[in-house]
C-alpha cells in the first residue's frame, strides 16, 4: 500500500429535509437534540453525528456518501460550498434521517467506533431555497450533496 487514501464504498440517499435540515448520525447515538445550523452553515456537529443545513425545505436532496480509509482529496467538481466537521460515531455506523426521525437510508457500517471527519460538498442550495418561496414541496433533487467520511485519530 502506498499510503494514498482509498475510497471504500459509496451510498446514494434522498433524505427528507424538514425545517431546512436533515441529520447524518450513528443510529446507536442519542436522538437529534434540536440544534439548528446558522444561516449558510452546512454542518453542525451534534453528539453522534452532524446536522446538515439545507437551502430548501420539505423536499428530497440527492446525497452521496463516500467512505474512505483516510483523508481524501476534495472532490474536483463544481460545488457552491465545502465544509468539514468531526463527529463521534459510537458504533462506527451512519444513517441519514429527517429531524423528525423518518429514516431515509439504510444503516451503513464505516468501521470501528470512534471519531470520523466528514467533508460536505454542496450545490443547488440557492435554487432549493427559491423553490420554498414559490411554494413547491416534496420535489426530488435540485440540491446535491457529496459527503466524504473517514476515520481520524483524536
Amino acid at each position: 500500500m502506498d499510503g494514498t487514501p482509498r475510497r471504500l464504498a459509496g451510498y446514494q440517499w434522498e433524505p427528507q429535509v424538514e425545517y431546512r435540515m436533515f441529520v447524518i448520525h450513528d443510529p446507536g447515538a442519542e436522538a437529534f437534540a434540536g440544534a439548528v445550523p446558522a444561516s449558510g452553515q452546512l454542518l453542525l456537529p451534534e453528539p453522534g453525528g452532524v446536522v446538515v443545513g439545507s437551502g430548501g425545505n420539505d423536499f428530497y436532496p440527492a446525497v452521496t456518501v463516500e467512505s474512505w480509509d483516510g483523508a481524501p482529496p476534495p472532490d474536483a467538481g463544481t460545488w457552491d460550498a465545502v465544509e468539514e466537521a468531526d463527529m463521534h460515531l459510537p458504533s462506527g455506523r451512519l444513517q441519514a434521517e429527517s429531524v423528525l426521525a423518518a429514516y431515509a437510508s439504510p444503516i451503513i457500517t464505516l468501521g470501528e467506533p470512534g471519531w470520523y471527519r466528514i467533508r460536505a460538498h454542496c450545490r443547488g442550495r440557492v435554487e432549493a431555497g427559491s423553490r420554498v418561496g414559490r411554494g413547491e414541496l416534496y420535489y426530488h433533487g435540485v440540491e446535491e450533496w457529496l459527503m466524504q467520511v473517514w476515520p481520524v485519530a483524536r
